[in-house]
């Protein structure tokens, strides 16, 4: 599906389809209609907001397709448990982080052999109209060690949180940014 880019001028709304390049002017009238069309067809595509809360865990915050890393598309994970790594990923793939100071990612690899002597964080994420799935854990450069992960189902809102060898149940909804 195309990714359809939405800018207004003076007088015109330019539209530009990612795939061919084509560009197509339309009349300011149709501004409302057009940001309308663009906002049902690119739902899947646009960004997410997922709030989770548990009554005995803190709470996470999901932000999908939220971010890039060398033009590959990334969702992040916010949370007081998660440290020393920039917590996103691709969907279906991992990030890698710096072992120390700012912590930020240095590659995004599609297989978890590639990370074998990866010396930081790690991070996967996969979702699907069903799920959304994150976890997290630290290479030391011989072996990975798990240290969080969360399996949300997207039709019942409810996410379980491993970490720590305890397993929290949350409450996930989509949310609305107020500003």
């Amino acid at each position: 599906m195309p990714q359809i880019i939405l800018r207004s001028t003076n007088t015109n709304v330019i539209i530009k389809e990612k795939l061919n390049g084509d560009k197509k002017l339309i009349p300011e009238k149709k501004n409302y209609l057009i940001a309308l069309f663009c906002i049902f067809s690119m739902s899947a595509d646009a960004q997410s907001l997922v709030s989770c809360v548990s009554e005995n865990s803190p709470t996470i915050t999901i932000s999908l397709n939220s971010a890039t890393f060398n033009g590959i598309q990334l969702s992040c994970i916010r949370s007081s448990f998660i440290y020393d790594m920039t917590p996103c990923s691709p969907n279906g793939g991992y990030s890698l982080s710096r072992p120390t100071g700012s912590a930020d990612i240095v590659q995004i690899v599609w297989r978890w052999q590639e990370f074998a002597h990866h010396l930081g964080g790690v991070v996967s994420f996969s979702a699907n109209e069903s799920q959304i799935y994150f976890s997290g854990g630290f290479n030391d450069g011989h072996k990975f060690t798990d240290s969080w992960s969360i399996n949300i189902d997207r039709i019942s809102g409810i996410g379980f949180l491993e970490r720590d060898k305890q397993k929290f149940k949350y409450e996930c909804d989509a949310r609305s940014r107020k500003f």
